[in-house]
């Protein structure tokens, strides 16, 4: 079994509000950074229809709430077959040759540089959620069928809104894959 490590979807979003003849406005983004190793010689993780381009790892909605809860929309993630090489990979059709094993290696969050789980009182409020399964870091997710995955962050623990108002939420999720 080979392993594809260091995808990294990171997940930011910069609210900010401003009064000025009662009205209000919120700036809304979320940023893909793409790891190194997305490829090997015989598969290679893409975006949705099999899409190297950075911006498929990138979200485009996160929902924050003035306490700091939020909801993403899935980022798609594929396995697909390599039909160049792992300096030079070219995406072919979606992964058929076995088990395909997703395994979530690193959930970082923060505000505004200050690490989340600090700000929650101890215990990481973000939950990770493939194809609609919650997974905890360490855990994997694998099937034939899982050449395909839907990837979506949230947090529904409740912070001062005096405190996390108009200050930048970023989440990053490190994911791994093996094909077998």
């Amino acid at each position: 079994m080979k392993k594809i490590s260091a995808l990294s979807l990171v997940m930011m979003s910069a609210l900010t509000s401003q009064v000025a003849f009662a009205d209000a406005t919120a700036v809304l983004t979320w940023n893909g950074q793409i790891g190194a190793n997305l490829a090997d010689n015989d598969y290679m993780i893409t975006g949705n229809n099999g899409s190297t381009s950075a911006d498929v790892f990138k979200g485009a909605f996160l929902d924050i709430q003035p306490n700091a809860t939020f909801d993403s929309e899935h980022i798609v993630l594929e396995m697909r077959a390599n039909s160049g090489d792992a300096t030079s990979p070219v995406a072919g059709d979606l992964w058929s040759g076995g088990t395909v094993t997703w395994t979530l290696d690193n959930v970082i969050a923060d505000i505004d540089g200050v690490d989340l789980q600090a700000q929650a009182g101890g215990a990481l409020p973000v939950v990770v959620s493939i194809n609609g399964e919650n997974v905890s870091k360490g855990a994997s997710y694998s099937d034939t069928s899982f050449n395909r995955i839907g990837v979506k962050v949230s947090n529904q623990q409740a912070l001062d809104p005096s405190v996390v108002a108009g200050r930048d939420i970023v989440v990053e999720v490190n994911l791994s894959a093996t094909a077998a």
